[in-house]
């Protein structure tokens, strides 16, 4: 794990240059700080209850990058549970999980979008974490659906997440160079070019994992990881 966070902050270094307010530097950071200590205890309870509650002070507190130690403890504390347990739970509560997250996050984000940028910074963070449970819950429910094939076709680019982040940042500077989203807000065109960039990076994730059983990046962390060149055929 050492290794692992360490590495990454020469690369969230270099993609800062490009994105100010990229999150891979804070994730390195925040990993050696909270996560590598952590891994000692023993248990998920109290892992999970303190970062439950940092979370939602952090949300409560405008968000940003202080939300980073609570949600890390989080997801630990929750494969300490065991992710199968988690997603193996009743549909009913699922259902009411989703039911909660979305209309909180509706609701959320249109006071967001309606007050501006000037407005309060805590509705934002808690509209984006309401978001996030909802995604969540609704992919479990999907994946319990008919179309769960469908879903996994997706399953490439979760396994090159490191290359699809930092390639997005590139991709999307090209599209501003050249259609200047950045000039006034347009959430057509933001969405026409979000859209864009994620089918060009399954396509790319598809034809690359045929080959190869890493991402580019991926492949290149992991050697830097294990300090020796890692099989990738």
């Amino acid at each position: 794990m050492l290794a692992r966070l360490g590495f990454l902050i020469p690369l969230g270094a270099l993609h800062r240059l490009f994105q100010p307010r990229e999150v891979l530097l804070t994730y390195a950071v925040v990993g050696l700080v909270v996560l590598l200590p952590v891994s000692l205890l023993p248990g998920w309870r109290l892992i999970l209850t303190v970062g439950g509650i940092a979370a939602a002070a952090a949300a409560v507190a405008g968000g940003g990058s202080v939300l980073v130690p609570g949600l890390f403890l989080v997801g630990f504390g929750a494969a300490r549970y065991g992710v199968e347990s988690l997603l193996g739970l009743p549909t009913g509560r699922i259902c009411a999980v989703l039911g909660a997250a979305t209309m909180l996050a509706v609701a959320l984000n249109a006071l967001q979008i309606g007050k501006g940028a000037d407005s309060d910074p805590w509705p934002a963070a808690v509209a984006g974490l309401a978001t996030a449970a909802a995604y969540v819950a609704a992919v479990v429910l999907l994946m319990r659906s008919r179309i769960r094939r469908a879903l996994c076709a997706l399953a490439p680019l979760g396994r090159t997440a490191l290359t699809g982040y930092i390639a997005a940042t590139l991709l999307i500077l090209a599209a501003d160079h050249l259609l200047q989203i950045g000039d006034e807000p347009d959430y057509g065109m933001a969405f026409s070019v979000g859209a864009g960039v994620f089918l060009v990076e399954m396509a790319f994730s598809l034809l690359w994992l045929r080959r190869a059983r890493y991402g580019p990046l991926e492949w290149v962390w992991r050697c830097l990881t294990w300090w020796r060149v890692m099989p990738n055929r």
